[in-house]
């Protein structure tokens, strides 16, 4: 038996190139395993960081039209304050330049890149491997476009009955343009219905917020890290070295609608008007 062995070699050899060969595969596709699971789970946290930093922009896109809505908050609790006698008395300069900054169309709307290429591709969806980050994903996007939709309604039942007054002010009643227009029923509602959809835009900013934070939990990410990447985002978005003028910069600050000594120079000029001063 020992010489037989010893007189047929190249059974060792077999064997040995055999295990060689076997141990160069498992190691190949082993090691190129270990290099998709981690190029997966790279994809997959940069996938999450784009999807999480486009809702805390929007998150913050919303804050900014709750900003410029307070404005209009303003005009409106102060223009509805003053007595309709005394609207008609006046001329109509001294309030339409309010009345058509109120007026003016302000669209509160996000950038939906983000929400198109995750909404719309399913192989991202599995690489998430959460069903419940994809919900709440869902979620977020969902509440971003009902108000968008619900301030679109807005603007346009405003602005067409604002524009029908405008261009045939003969057909409604009052003696000056401003007296017709605040006195129009459907303006009035819909003047007074600032403060509930400035409401309803706080409370979406908190709620995406919301589950944003519970994504960031599920995937293992930072907020720090998010709001870095937004950060970063819109600072790339924006490009420093642009000189551009952006109609933003020169907004008013906000007035607050509690009192209408917020608005004491245009209340101080009324009473001029009215009492011949």
């Amino acid at each position: 038996m020992t010489s037989e062995k010893k007189s047929n070699p190249w059974v060792k050899d077999l064997l040995v190139a055999f295990a060689g060969t076997t141990l160069s595969i498992i190691l190949t596709f082993g090691t190129s395993a270990l290099i998709d699971h981690s190029n997966r789970n790279k994809d997959r946290k940069l996938t999450a960081l784009m999807v999480l930093s486009s809702i805390e922009s929007s998150a913050r896109s919303l804050e900014e039209s709750d900003a410029i809505v307070a404005r209009k908050d303003t005009l409106a609790h102060w223009l509805l304050n003053i007595p309709l006698a005394d609207v008609e008395k006046l001329p109509d300069q001294a309030l339409m330049p309010s009345i058509a900054e109120l007026m003016t169309n302000y669209a509160v709307s996000t950038d939906k890149t983000i929400e198109n290429i995750f909404s719309s591709n399913t192989d991202i969806w599995k690489n998430m491997g959460s069903f419940q980050f994809i919900d709440n994903v869902g979620k977020s996007y969902t509440t971003l476009r009902a108000v968008e939709d619900d301030w679109k309604e807005q603007l346009q039942s405003l602005s067409m009955e604002y524009n029908l007054i405008m261009e045939h002010p003969e057909n409604y009643p009052g003696k000056t343009l401003p007296a017709k227009i605040l006195s129009n029923k459907a303006v009035r509602i819909q003047m007074k219905s600032l403060p509930k959809r400035r409401e309803w835009l706080r409370y979406a900013v908190s709620a995406i917020r919301e589950l944003n934070k519970n994504n960031m939990a599920l995937i293992g990410i930072s907020e720090k890290e998010v709001m870095a990447f937004t950060d970063e985002q819109s600072y790339a978005a924006t490009d420093e070295a642009s000189e551009a003028l952006f109609r933003g910069d020169f907004a008013l600050p906000e007035l607050s609608p509690d009192s209408l000594c917020t608005m004491r120079n245009e209340t101080h000029m009324l009473d001029s008007l009215l009492n011949g001063n």
